[in-house]
């Protein structure tokens, strides 16, 4: 084997069709200010079946108080249309929701109040990040968009936590679940800008955010182009009319 990398994982039988790797062991992932290595604990659930709206899955984080703060990275991704690509055309990846909200009593009311959530784009890859400050129980949801309902084939969930003894399961939404106003603080943060988008920035609150294929690419000289006042100056004719 490769020097410095963990056992193979064993895989185990998981819910909605998810097979379950895990490993105790912990994968280092940089230094501290005080030069100590800092693990990740990973978790991966994969699906080689069909996934859509009527079989959303689910992800849950349990957190024990003794392991407090904690740090979680969740990433949900779908194959890579590039992979089955027959023409120069490409399909396009469907767009997918994550959301993560706090359990607040006994096993189906949860916090109004989304601890966080991932940009809503047709990317490959769609991720969520929070801190745990407080031991508790948080429910990770995947959601399609309307026009989407028709799903992905295969889905891969990978989930990091850097502290040990965390539970991470998968299941199927079988049901609703009930959303409360919170009587007391969260015990779980945001740890990203990911999905932190202005409400009046959006096109629509329900829909997926448009990706914009020119600029979603390393940056180019000609974005740092300054047109003169001539070339502004013809671009404002064009665009005013009189009435």
């Amino acid at each position: 084997g490769v020097a410095g990398m963990p056992p193979m994982y064993s895989q185990n039988a998981g819910y909605a069709g998810f097979v379950h790797s895990h490993t105790d062991q912990a994968h280092q992932h940089g230094a501290s200010p005080m030069g100590a290595q800092l693990p990740w604990f990973e978790w991966v659930f994969a699906n080689p079946g069909h996934v859509s709206a009527h079989n959303e899955p689910e992800f849950t984080v349990r957190v024990p108080d003794h392991q407090c703060p904690c740090e979680i990275v969740a990433n949900v991704e779908q194959l890579d249309p590039r992979m089955l690509m027959k023409t120069a055309e490409r399909e396009p990846c469907k767009s997918l929701l994550v959301k993560v909200y706090e359990l607040l009593e006994d096993r189906n009311r949860y916090s109004s109040e989304l601890v966080c959530k991932s940009n809503w784009l047709p990317l490959r890859d769609t991720m969520v990040a929070f801190k745990v400050l407080r031991g508790g129980e948080y429910r990770l949801v995947v959601e399609f968009a309307r026009h989407e309902m028709g799903g992905v084939n295969r889905m891969i969930f990978r989930c990091y936590s850097s502290r040990p003894n965390v539970n991470v399961s998968a299941s199927a939404a079988m049901y609703r679940h009930v959303l409360i106003a919170p009587t007391g603080p969260p015990k779980a943060v945001k740890l990203t800008f990911v999905g932190s988008v202005r409400p009046d920035r959006l096109d629509h609150l329900h829909r997926p955010q448009h990706l914009d294929e020119e600029h979603d690419c390393l940056r180019k000289a000609e974005f740092d182009f300054d047109p003169g006042w001539s070339d502004l100056k013809d671009e404002f004719k064009r665009d005013c009319a009189l009435m």
